[in-house]
């Protein structure tokens, strides 16, 4: 968990999060791109010293960079105790994610329909992007749409062309899905799916996972992950397509 998370934030470095503070115990990667309300940080844990020591280390750093502690745990064997833990110290759930990998590699995705699918590299394809991204996330659980400060740090991945493969799938000239493949180190990432909400339904966001997967197959890559709701229908969309859940991982936070 600690290797695939550390990459999942390390890869974002600059466009998400514009803080790295490293230890010897932890690596805390940290926002004021996103927000400045203290809540955009995470923790990872390195090596083997207590959760006790860990945790009040991690809160000394976060409260010495005025951040708001908030702690990511996945679901394995300590769990229980780390979480009660947690919870005895003032902690709370704020939001929980499913971390699925590609597992059936050989898998054949079949499509529905047939997109004009491209790289997202010139001015108008990326507006598309965008396009496309603010109409998927405009809805609940969003609450209105995304904060114009991720959108900016959105487009700084399109930017981005040696870690970061944007795809836009259109029906005739309407920009109708999207799906990122963020690729370093040998791992790959998939971020940013969405499809148009009035054309949902018509196999258009698998036409974009595909692009996602094949261009990882291309590459060559070790390994392929993305994460979403716990328990929703994307879930599931998604283990349609060759992911399995790996873990569910839970952020802990604290008022400062």
């Amino acid at each position: 968990m600690q290797n695939l998370m550390e990459w999942h934030f390390s890869v974002q470095d600059g466009m998400y999060f514009d803080k790295r503070n490293e230890t010897q115990s932890h690596i805390i990667f940290s926002s004021n791109i996103l927000t400045d309300d203290g809540t955009v940080n995470y923790a990872i844990l390195k090596n083997g010293i207590s959760l006790k020591d860990e945790i009040e280390i991690i809160e000394r750093s976060l409260n010495d960079m005025q951040r708001s502690p908030c702690i990511y745990l996945s679901n394995d064997e300590n769990y229980d105790q780390w979480s009660q833990f947690l919870e005895q110290r003032g902690y709370s759930i704020l939001e929980e994610e499913s971390v699925m990998l590609f597992d059936k590699k050989n898998i054949d995705i079949k499509l529905k329909v047939d997109l004009n699918t491209i790289r997202a590299t010139d001015a108008k394809s990326a507006r598309d992007f965008i396009d496309v991204f603010t109409s998927a996330f405009a809805e609940p659980p969003y609450e209105g749409g995304l904060d114009k400060t991720y959108i900016a740090a959105l487009s700084r991945t399109l930017n981005d062309n040696d870690k970061f493969f944007n795809f836009v799938c259109y029906e005739g000239e309407m920009p109708v899905s999207i799906a990122s493949l963020c690729f370093y180190d040998g791992k790959g990432g998939i971020y940013s799916v969405g499809t148009t909400p009035s054309v949902r339904g018509k196999g258009f966001g698998t036409v974009a996972m595909k692009a996602c997967i094949d261009k990882w197959r291309e590459l060559k890559g070790a390994e392929l992950f993305l994460q979403t709701d716990p328990g929703s229908f994307v879930e599931k969309w998604y283990q349609s397509l060759g992911f399995e859940i790996q873990f569910i991982g839970r952020f802990f936070s604290k008022e400062s």
